[in-house]
């Protein structure tokens, strides 16, 4: 899942791809996929309601009137740990388990 981006994000596109979007062209994120790799974030277009699968790195989201990166955003659950942590922690884990044992 694309850290920072949730349903109902306003998103602007960074660059153009011809005859799909135009770069600055605004939108909407209609879906957050955990299970479509290649294109994870489905958006819709404001301007022809048009939706499109795209990846995350083409668009930024608007906070305010301002463009932003996903990781700008505050997270909500302060307690939680980022997900390369917990790679990091279980890799260590694993090694302990597998010295003991």
């Amino acid at each position: 899942k694309p850290p920072g981006f949730r349903i109902g994000d306003k998103v602007k596109f960074r660059k153009d791809l011809a005859e799909y979007w135009d770069a600055g062209d605004t939108g909407t994120v209609t879906e957050v996929s955990t299970t479509r790799n290649d294109a994870p974030l489905a958006v819709r277009l404001d301007k022809d309601k048009r939706s499109f699968h795209t990846q995350a790195w083409r668009v930024s989201y608007i906070v305010d009137g301002d463009d932003s990166t996903p990781t700008d955003r505050p997270e909500e659950d302060e307690d939680e740990l980022p997900w390369q942590l917990v790679g990091i922690m279980s890799h260590e884990k694993m090694d302990e388990f597998q010295r003991r044992w």
